[in-house]
C-alpha cells in the first residue's frame, strides 16, 4: 500500500497530466501550454483542485508552488473561485494559508464576499465575515455591496419557487 506522501505525489502527477491533455485537446484550440508562465501553470492546476475539492493537491500547491494570493488576469483569486462551491474545507485552507478575504477582482470589483453572497453560499459568507471580510466594499459597476447581491439572489430564488414550472 502506498504511503500518503506517495498517493499525493501520484495524484499531483495525474492532475498535471490531465491539464496537459486538456491543453492539447480540440476543446482548447489555439491554447499553447508552452506560451504560459510556469507560475500560471501551477495556478491553473490549483484552480482545478479547487473546482474538484482535491484537498491534497491544493495543500501541496499552495504550500509549495502557488502564492495563495495569486490572481488570474482579472485578479480572480482561488478564494474568489471557491465561493459558491460546496467544498467548505477548500475555503478554510485558502484562508488559513493567507488568502486575502478582501481581494478585489479588477473586472468587476467583486470581493470573495460578493461572490459568496451572489452564489447564495451561506457557509462561505459566514466564514469570510468571521475572518474579517469587509461587508461594505462596493463593486465596480453599480456600487453594490455583498448584502445587495445577497438580497438580489434571494429575490431571484423566491421568484423561482413561485414559478409554476
Amino acid at each position: 500500500m502506498a504511503s500518503n506522501s506517495k498517493k499525493v505525489t501520484l495524484s499531483i502527477v495525474y492532475s498535471i497530466l490531465c491539464v496537459f491533455c486538456f491543453s492539447s485537446s480540440k476543446a482548447s484550440a489555439g491554447f499553447r501550454w508552452a506560451d504560459r508562465d510556469p507560475v500560471d501553470n501551477y495556478a491553473h492546476i490549483a484552480y482545478i483542485a479547487v473546482k474538484h475539492c482535491n484537498i491534497e493537491i491544493l495543500e501541496f500547491l499552495v504550500g509549495n508552488l502557488v502564492d495563495v494570493k495569486y490572481g488570474d488576469a482579472n485578479k480572480t483569486t482561488l478564494l474568489h473561485y471557491s465561493m459558491g462551491r460546496s467544498c467548505q474545507k477548500v475555503k478554510e485552507i485558502l484562508i488559513e494559508k493567507g488568502a486575502d478575504v478582501n481581494a478585489i477582482e479588477s473586472a468587476t470589483g467583486f470581493t470573495p464576499l460578493h461572490k459568496a453572497a451572489m452564489e447564495g453560499d451561506i457557509r462561505g459568507v459566514r466564514l469570510l465575515l468571521e475572518k474579517g471580510a469587509d461587508p461594505y466594499i462596493k463593486e465596480k459597476f453599480n456600487g453594490l455591496m455583498p448584502l445587495d447581491l445577497a438580497m438580489s439572489t434571494l429575490r431571484h430564488l423566491e421568484g423561482k419557487e413561485a414559478s409554476p414550472r
